[in-house]
């Protein structure tokens, strides 16, 4: 992995997908492909306008610029196909483990992107947070998708399920893998 001052000139390329970073250019996809059904077990909810998207957009840059975070959109290597996001969250605070999170759009389900999504932000993490010997992803109870992807990338479940709010505040149940950093 490429030394850089910070992830927004970093592109991960694994299998069929690129993760870039994200962009104001890319605002419009996500404002059209975050829809409820996406959000279903996300923290965050669709937005009712693009402005949200926006400042979402400028907040991750600052983290990426901070190297705290790294944010991408994921893309079809090919194609430049917009499919979804994911990151790696929590990169440089001491008191969490870093974080996985992803979407994808839902016509691409089942599809495999998630798997190769993932394992980039993976060997990512692996390659600039040597001392962190796990990473976090909370899995909604119900997102078996989610649940199966999390053991394939040898997750171990930690704890019992617990209540969580989304930005609406609506309750979900999740369960916490941890994913090992090898």
């Amino acid at each position: 992995m490429n030394v850089c001052d910070s992830y927004l000139t970093l592109t991960l390329n694994f299998g069929r997908v690129a993760l870039e970073p994200v962009s104001i250019s890319h605002e419009e996809d996500i404002f059209r492909n975050f829809t409820p059904g996406v959000a279903k077990y996300t923290y965050p909810q669709p937005a009712n306008d693009i402005s949200v998207i926006s400042s979402f957009v400028v907040e991750a840059r600052k983290r990426m610029m901070r190297k705290s975070e790294f944010q991408a959109v994921i893309l079809n290597g090919t194609t430049n196909e917009f499919l979804g996001c994911a990151g790696l969250h929590h990169m440089n605070e001491k008191e969490h483990l870093p974080a996985l999170g992803i979407w994808l759009k839902e016509n691409v389900w089942g599809q495999g992107y998630g798997t190769e999504a993932i394992t980039a932000l993976k060997y990512f993490g692996k390659g600039v947070l040597r001392e962190a010997s796990y990473f976090r992803w909370p899995v909604a109870t119900e997102n078996t998708p989610s649940i199966k992807l999390a053991r394939k990338m040898g997750g171990i479940q930690e704890g019992e399920p617990f209540l969580v709010s989304n930005a609406n505040g609506d309750e979900l149940e999740e369960i916490l893998f941890l994913i090992p950093n090898k």
